[in-house]
């Protein structure tokens, strides 16, 4: 498994679990006295005076004991969607280190087979993003001695930069594809997932602005700081969520496809000027 799948695995996880841990605790109303209590009570070996809490929701049954140290308030659904706000927030972090990895992993390598190529001439939307990129005196001295790899030069300078300008965005996912030789990133995403290209894009758009809401503001819109949180659901985070999984991993996958392309394309060229 490429570092880089590997990677986004480890970090998306939480995003996933706190999801499931959601769908787990979200109730209409705990339970304190039932006849479920009484024979749980029994069964646990609960003193009869220790305050028990009754969670049953359809697909799960959970008794919380004075032990945990959880009052009945923190079990409130409004407080459980703090779970939810989190998980979006852990999903975008996971993208953008993910990003990160695979552009680590195979800038340099596609730099290299195909050279001046990488750059898109016509895109108005990345040349736009690289506006500010300069690779310096240094580097540029570095590039023109040839005293070390030229492409792992440029591609570290690269790399650099994309950590300065954030991958958090639904043009970084646009800029890190064809940087990584995709020719229409976004298309051919959507047409490897199945999936409308704007439904997509939108979707990205409007889960990084979540998350900026929710980290900067408390998940209140820019200027309303003073006012009430915005509302979230299961079903908006659990579709948010797989939108960043299905594109995180289609992305890697079609990189992958396209590089080892390239250097099946490479090998005749290598081997006929090596006779």
């Amino acid at each position: 498994m490429p570092l880089a799948t590997q990677f986004f695995n480890e970090t998306f996880r939480p995003a996933k679990l706190l999801i499931e841990v959601y769908r787990l605790l979200d109730n209409d109303g705990i339970q304190t006295e039932s006849d479920w209590i009484q024979q749980l009570r029994t069964l646990v070996g609960a003193k009869a005076d220790e305050e028990l809490l009754l969670l049953w929701n359809g697909v799960f049954l959970g008794l919380v004991t004075e032990a945990a140290s959880v009052q009945k308030s923190s079990l409130r659904r409004e407080v459980l969607k703090n779970l939810l706000r989190q998980s979006a927030v852990c999903a975008c972090t996971a993208m953008e280190s993910y990003l990160q990895v695979l552009l680590d992993e195979n800038l340099t390598d596609v730099i290299r087979l195909r050279g001046a190529e990488v750059w898109p001439k016509g895109d108005k939307e990345v040349i736009e993003y690289f506006k500010d990129f300069n690779v310096g005196l240094e580097g540029a001295l570095r590039l023109i001695a040839g005293d070390s790899d030229p492409f792992a030069t440029l591609a570290r300078n690269l790399l650099g930069f994309f950590k300065y300008k954030n991958l958090g965005s639904d043009k970084a996912v646009k800029t890190a594809g064809i940087m990584l030789g995709l020719e229409a990133p976004w298309k051919c995403i959507s047409q490897h997932l199945g999936r409308d290209e704007a439904d997509l894009i939108n979707g990205i758009r409007t889960l990084f602005k979540r998350r900026n809401d929710i980290v900067h503001r408390g998940d209140r819109d820019l200027g309303q700081e003073a006012g009430p949180r915005q509302d979230i659901n299961y079903e908006w985070t659990k579709h948010a969520v797989e939108t960043v999984e299905n594109v995180c991993l289609s992305l890697g996958e079609l990189t992958g496809r396209h590089l080892a392309e390239l250097k099946a394309m490479r090998e005749p060229v290598e081997e006929a000027g090596d006779q």
